[in-house]
């Protein structure tokens, strides 16, 4: 089988290559960069590393990517793209219990072997490349934004929490269930969490949230009271 140098896919020897679409490109490119980074490290790795591991040449990398920088914010935007994804809910399930489903559903991908792989070379990486440390804080992973922080939100607009700082509670419940389990992971002293103590730091965290609403509840409650006129009898 041959492949196009220009990112052609491969073909049977009869014909022309199929040319592959932007995104059959995008793919491979990230792909190709992946592997390169976690092999040889970001630092080592230049574009025409990527390219060659490709099978495509630099003119159509950089056509797809304009630097390196633009490829690695690409690739972890790809690879950590889950936990930014909005949570569908349409209300009609339990608060505690779809935010259970979302602790546990972040907790799973954040320990995960390419994602542990990753976090493992930013670590190692970002000290020796700037665009790699910008490429991580653009993601705002470390500010709590994504999928947590967008449900907290609607939960409160929808008047079932009240979070003055939702930005901040998404950090606050992701370090709290996943920290911990994240480390281990990154120090390989373990080759899997425990899953049933993943499940009561869950419950802990969601029993937490809940009864902050349930206080927040009854305080403007009791608030709304005590401001009722009194009708003298």
């Amino acid at each position: 089988m041959t492949e196009s140098a220009t990112g052609g896919a491969p073909s049977s020897g009869r014909g022309r290559p199929r040319l592959l679409t932007v995104g059959d490109r995008r793919r491979r490119l990230l792909d190709a960069a992946e592997e390169l980074f976690l092999v040889h490290g970001y630092h080592a790795t230049t574009m025409a590393d990527i390219a060659r591991s490709a099978g495509m040449s630099k003119k159509t990398l950089y056509q797809v990517f304009a630097s390196k920088e633009a490829l690695i914010e690409a690739l972890l935007r790809d690879r950590f793209l889950p936990i930014m994804l909005p949570v569908e809910d349409d209300g009609a399930r339990p608060v505690a219990e779809v935010l259970t489903d979302l602790l546990r559903h972040l907790v799973t991908f954040a320990v995960g072997p390419r994602q542990i792989a990753l976090a493992r070379l930013m670590i190692v990486e970002a000290p020796l490349s700037l665009e790699m440390a910008t490429a991580f804080d653009h993601l705002g992973l470390n500010r709590g934004e994504g999928a947590l922080e967008q449900w907290i939100i609607l939960q409160t607009e929808r008047g079932k929490l009240n979070i003055s700082n939702p930005q901040e509670m998404s950090a606050i419940l992701f370090a709290m269930v996943a920290g911990d389990f994240i480390l281990r992971s990154l120090l390989r002293l373990a080759d899997e969490p425990e899953h049933e103590l993943i499940e009561k730091r869950i419950k802990y965290a969601v029993q937490l949230v809940m009864d902050n609403a349930t206080n927040a509840r009854l305080a403007t409650g009791q608030a709304l009271t005590s401001s009722r006129p009194q009708i003298r009898k």
